[in-house]
């Protein structure tokens, strides 16, 4: 791989990611470097130049990132620059966000466990539209059609054609996350609307197919055989077979045996 594109997963540097050097001489792409957050649990200081990326970088090899990145997917709107990030394996999920003003201000890594829940859908908003109409003008034609019993008539009879409407705004997605300290925080995203944005509905989607996921990710199989849905103490088994034990039905080998087996020693 040359030092035109990602070690770890090939994209070029024309693509809208940032690159940094690794300790091999090698490059490695900003995506790259949010999976890898997910993988140590914690996120980056945010700042303008990158300090705790770079220094990282450098201080692993291409190999590392090469092994460390896979199976982790993300998904990223380069227009303003946020991304989210989930790792299955470790069950992590980093929201990032680099532009100023966005709803979602920083860098932070997540448990699946700290998740709340998620919102997601299309904001509206009201619009008044129409007029209340103008008693002067009302008069104005009234006294020109009847005379001055006219302008008294059109100026009470004004039209009001007022009236509020409904419009779809912006797609967003919340998601909810609860604190070690108790604190909830929210990350947020925006698409824009449809009409404004062309893309609004599709990036949506897109995104929203990519947070779904997390939640329908089945549990790890429970290998551990269930326990009986009526137990019977091992006291009671025990001295039943104690029972059959002094009416000579079973022999005393037989007995500590079962008493070993009950006791699971």
């Amino acid at each position: 791989m040359d030092n035109n594109h990602c070690c770890a997963c090939g994209i070029g540097e024309c693509m809208g990611h940032w690159f940094f050097k690794t300790a091999d001489k090698m490059v490695v792409c900003s995506n790259c470097l949010l999976k890898i957050q997910t993988v140590l649990g914690k996120a980056f200081k945010m700042t303008l130049t990158d300090k705790e990326e770079k220094a990282f970088a450098k201080s692993h090899t291409s190999d590392y990132f090469i092994e460390n990145v896979k199976g982790i997917e993300s998904i990223t709107d380069l227009k303003d620059g946020l991304s989210f990030v989930v790792n299955y394996e470790k069950k992590t999920i980093l929201c990032n966000c680099r532009k100023q003003g966005n709803p979602l201000a920083g860098n932070a890594v997540h448990r699946f466990d700290q998740i709340i829940k998620y919102e997601n859908g299309q904001n509206t908003y009201e619009v008044q539209k129409g007029n209340a109409g103008h008693p002067i003008m009302r008069a104005i034609v009234g006294n020109a059609i009847a005379g001055p019993a006219g302008a008294v008539v059109g100026a009470m009879t004004r039209k009001d054609t007022r009236r509020t409407e409904t419009r779809q705004g912006e797609y967003y997605i919340n998601l909810y996350f609860q604190e070690d300290d108790g604190s909830v925080s929210i990350a947020s995203k925006l698409f824009g609307q449809d009409g404004v944005n062309q893309n609004a509905s599709m990036e949506y989607a897109k995104f929203e197919a990519f947070i779904k996921k997390v939640f329908t990710v089945e549990e790890e199989p429970n290998d551990a055989a269930p326990a009986p849905s009526n137990p019977i103490p091992a006291a009671d088994e025990i001295k039943k077979f104690k029972e059959l034990l002094d009416m000579g039905a079973i022999t005393q080998e037989e007995y500590d045996a079962k008493k070993k087996q009950l006791l699971g020693l």
